[in-house]
């Protein structure tokens, strides 16, 4: 871990703000992300290959040099912009008691799988692999719990009730990507993350309440989508590159 501390205090303010945005993704510790997938300094060899980590870990770190021959995605669900607002509204609430920073409401999501770093030549590849996922119909979500994660001091939103749509689709999702070699199979490993179904309203949350529960926001899931995340000056910027519309 000493070798995190080091590495972070060399690293850009572009990859600490990238940094911070992939373990958020993965559900990390900043720290522990940064010493598992660090590339920011190269000659530090002691850091282990991000490609040897264990099944159901996340990639390396996102490429800086803003080349065009990599792009960093994820796949997600994508609330239609009037779910957003009423979010957005609930974020609003709570803000001033958290003191927390809240998300914009336009990058507003609940991550599926995240993937990280790919070569662009391995797109269609990755389209294909999602192509595969049939049967899934649109499903309904009921988010009405505001909840928290002392680790990364993120406040998210996600439901009280069990999600087995939700599960289906994510279990999908994960057999196909794992066996077309986009991630490793985590089945065996006891200490692998699960699937833990959020919104991120809020980061940076300095005073850590108890879960608040609220008037459900009802969310017809209707499409897979698969995003590209892009580091900009203004901050993370997420662009829908492919769209699966769900039956019914």
């Amino acid at each position: 871990m000493i070798y995190a501390f080091y590495a972070w205090a060399n690293c850009s303010d572009q990859f600490k703000a990238a940094a911070f945005d992939d373990a958020h993704d993965c559900g990390q510790p900043l720290l522990v992300f940064v010493a598992a997938h660090f590339a920011c300094l190269t000659e530090i060899s002691q850091v282990k290959d991000p490609t040897e980590m264990p099944a159901g870990t996340c990639p390396e770190p996102r490429a800086l040099s803003g080349s065009t021959h990599t792009i960093r995605v994820f796949f997600a669900l994508w609330p239609a912009p009037a779910i957003q607002q009423q979010l957005l509204v609930i974020a609003e609430e709570y803000q001033a008691t958290f003191s927390a920073r809240m998300m914009r409401a336009e990058t507003l999501h609940l991550t599926l799988q995240f993937i990280g770093n790919i070569k662009r030549a391995q797109l269609p590849a990755l389209l294909d692999a999602a192509n595969k996922i049939t049967g899934i119909r649109s499903f309904r979500l009921e988010l009405d719990t505001l909840a928290f994660w002392k680790h990364n001091h993120i406040g998210y939103v996600t439901s009280s009730s069990l999600m087995p749509s939700l599960d289906k689709l994510a279990a999908a999702l994960r057999q196909t990507l794992t066996e077309q070699k986009f991630i490793r199979d985590s089945s065996g490993i006891l200490d692998s993350p699960g699937f833990s179904p959020h919104v991120t309203l809020f980061r940076n949350v300095r005073h850590i309440p108890a879960p608040q529960h609220f008037t459900p926001v009802a969310w017809q899931v209707n499409a897979l989508v698969l995003v590209e995340s892009v580091t900009a000056e203004q901050g993370t910027e997420y662009r829908i590159l492919h769209e699966w519309p769900f039956a019914g």
